[in-house]
């Protein structure tokens, strides 16, 4: 059987996060994953933004997470020889004049993150700009797909990527001297499971606090429209590809939704009415939807992330409930994870995932 010291269960943006996380430290791991085309990480648009929210808030752990990030994907984009990381202004258009005079007071609080808006002729020309709005000067933008794809064919060419649908109760097996999955030939010293969203229980963390919310997006297509820039106002409008070099391509991605029943993972009118409702209130040319696509998020009670070690068995850890900004939180959640788990520093009392309890 081989050896590793970690064993991680999932590659969406957790797992791979972790991953990489580990493989800078030279610490020895192999992946399992179901590879599943439509979950939550490889549907996401992978928006990054630092001020969010109807209250337009300063995004929670902004600057660490922010800084972490934009080193982690600059270097894996070096190690996978792939392009998927694009830091790019966006434009927050205000929905409405509560919006418009609370950023009016606000704004100049974040200079390095925001700017005033003064729109361009041809803005006028796309967007409805009743209220105004803001630039948000540090957006960046993650092509989801590009970068698990990337990361898989490194970790499948170290032949450490195992793809395999696991059911926890019955494929790992823990005894005093390691953790096991006998049907794969692997054992290790750890276990980190990053599997998202899951109905089925997990025998080491039964009362993980949960919440997920499924969400929808649709890819339309615009003709004569050229825009790089993620845009935002009630729904969010964004390029299909993030390259400069592609951004002649008439697809873009709009959403999304938020329902907490049904979790089907089925894409339902109701939410397609839903996004092209808020849509068509400020976007003025014509567009055809060409795709819908629904995903279930792994959100937690209170919206962010889950990480630490099971009480039942201190070996086995998680790293869970990124929700709708894993791109930003899953490369700074990874390094404390690691740190953690293989140092044995402190887990922030704001990440623990029994800090409801506590």
């Amino acid at each position: 059987m081989e050896r590793v010291q970690v064993i991680i269960v999932g590659q969406g943006f957790a797992g791979t996060a972790v991953a990489w996380s580990l493989a800078m430290r030279g610490i020895r791991f192999a992946i399992v994953d179901s590879g599943i085309q439509d979950s939550s990480s490889r549907i996401a648009a992978g928006l990054v933004t630092p001020i969010t929210g109807k209250r337009l808030v300063k995004t929670w752990q902004w600057d660490e997470a922010w800084n972490q990030a934009n080193r982690f994907y600059r270097e894996i984009e070096r190690r996978t020889n792939a392009r998927f990381w694009s830091v790019l202004p966006a434009l927050r258009l205000f929905d409405n004049n509560v919006e418009q005079m609370r950023m009016e007071a606000d704004w100049p609080k974040y200079p390095e993150l925001v700017a005033r808006y003064r729109p361009t002729p041809a803005d006028a020309q796309v967007f409805d700009l009743s209220y105004g709005g803001i630039e948000l000067k540090l957006a960046a933008r993650l092509n989801g797909p590009t970068y698990l794809n990337a990361s898989r064919e490194i970790f499948q060419h170290s032949q450490i990527y195992y793809p395999r649908s696991l059911d926890l109760n019955f494929d790992v097996v823990v005894d005093p001297h390691a953790i096991s999955i006998p049907s794969l030939g692997i054992q290790s010293e750890f276990l980190v499971l990053c599997q998202g969203y899951g109905p089925e229980k997990n025998p080491w963390f039964p009362k993980l606090p949960m919440v997920p919310a499924q969400g929808d997006i649709l890819t339309i297509d615009i003709s004569n429209f050229n825009e790089m820039r993620t845009i935002h106002r009630g729904i969010w409008l964004t390029p299909l590809h993030n390259e400069p070099r592609i951004s002649q391509m008439s697809r873009y991605l709009i959403g999304s939704t938020y329902h907490w029943h049904p979790l089907d993972g089925l894409p339902s009118d109701e939410a397609r009415q839903e996004i092209l409702s808020k849509f068509s209130r400020w976007f003025k040319l014509p567009f055809e939807v060409v795709n819908h696509r629904s995903a279930i998020r792994p959100t937690s009670f209170d919206q962010r992330p889950l990480l630490g070690a099971s009480s039942i068995e201190t070996r086995i850890w998680v790293l869970n409930g990124l929700g709708a900004k894993g791109s930003l939180l899953a490369p700074w959640c990874a390094e404390q994870l690691v740190n953690c788990m293989m140092d044995r520093a402190d887990i922030s009392p704001s990440l623990s995932w029994n800090r409801r309890h506590l």
